[in-house]
């Protein structure tokens, strides 16, 4: 947990330092509004998982609620996206406010990893595996640190990166 809230804070540093605070402050919005819809679209489907595995931990078990939460990662995802784009297209004004659309677009794709990443922890959680999970974010916040650094700092890419970076973050947490 140290590791991990260094790392954090230290990707904070270097994209504030990076990015400034118009920059920084776009790419920390984008974020979370995926986080919100990531937050409201898993729908505690982690927690029937654990319960689930607590009751049967049998392999069929295991596979049928493997199956379960993909498909519904899926599905959700397709879900959040249609609700982000009616949200963004609004016909007053759009809920994202001034934020670019092709930043949004970038941001939102990392909606699936981030649902899955619940029902990852949950499916590790309910096999007694959790430790494989901590080392993921381990892994992936570190990735997200040298990305931020590679594709902010050193190629340029400026909030685009920041996004990308997450985005590559969260898919190497949720593999």
């Amino acid at each position: 947990k140290v590791y991990n809230l260094l790392l954090s804070v230290a990707t904070l540093s270097l994209t504030a330092r990076l990015l400034g605070p118009e920059g920084r402050g776009q790419v920390g919005a984008v974020l979370a509004w995926v986080a919100l819809f990531s937050t409201l679209g898993h729908l505690s489907l982690g927690s029937v998982a654990i319960r689930q595995l607590g009751l049967d931990r049998s392999s069929g078990r295991v596979a049928e609620l493997l199956g379960s939460l993909v498909l519904y990662t899926g599905l959700l995802t397709l879900l959040g996206w249609g609700v982000a784009a009616l949200l963004g297209l609004w016909p007053q004004s759009s809920a994202f406010g001034a934020l670019p659309l092709p930043l949004l677009l970038l941001g939102f794709l990392n909606l699936p990893f981030m649902l899955w990443q619940v029902y990852g922890q949950s499916m590790l959680m309910g096999l007694d595996l959790a430790s494989r999970f901590n080392r993921a974010t381990m892994v992936g916040r570190t990735v997200n640190l040298v990305a931020v650094y590679l594709m902010v700092g050193w190629l340029a890419w400026g909030t685009y990166g920041a996004i990308a970076a997450a985005l590559l973050a969260s898919a190497v947490t949720a593999a």
